[in-house]
């Protein structure tokens, strides 16, 4: 069953990137041992045919391209089984190399924010994306800041 475990890897691997943890799970799901599981990994690994790390990278150069924040892009990286130190790696990069001001503005030319609706929208948006609270308050304006409006118009 040896070649069958890595017959199915390869052809998982032609299909789509996997971490290491997806292909042990799809493997195990198919029935195959922890030992055979092991070494077809191994082998694999050996070949240069998985990489936690460049797969990672593409995570969050994805999630970068489609203006999503740091936590949203963790968040996938974990929930891809990119192992925890690099994905701390990973996390502190994106934090270096980016300014999530600029990322988050980008995104609000889609709302317009004088607008209580469209305000409250871009603030579900971005923290739904995962950015920082400092950067929301900063860009869609604090709660006073509804209440001053408020006060304005009355």
């Amino acid at each position: 069953m040896g070649n069958s475990a890595k017959s199915l890897a390869l052809g998982w691997l032609t299909r789509r990137s996997l971490t290491t943890r997806e292909l042990r799970d799809r493997l195990t799901k198919k029935g195959c041992g922890s030992q055979e599981i092991d070494e077809v990994l191994k082998d694999l690994d050996r070949l240069g045919l998985m990489d936690d790390k460049r797969l990672g990278e593409q995570i969050v150069a994805s999630g970068l391209s489609h203006y999503e924040g740091p936590m949203r892009i963790v968040a996938r990286l974990a929930s891809r089984g990119v192992p925890g130190p690099m994905r701390r790696q990973l996390y502190h990069e994106l934090l270096a190399g980016n300014n999530w001001q600029e990322i988050a503005l980008h995104v609000r030319e889609r709302y317009d924010i004088t607008n209580a609706k469209d305000r409250a929208r871009f603030i579900r948006h971005l923290t739904r994306e995962g950015f920082p609270t400092g950067i929301i308050r900063d860009l869609a304006g604090s709660v006073q800041d509804f209440v001053d409006d408020g006060m304005d118009e009355g």
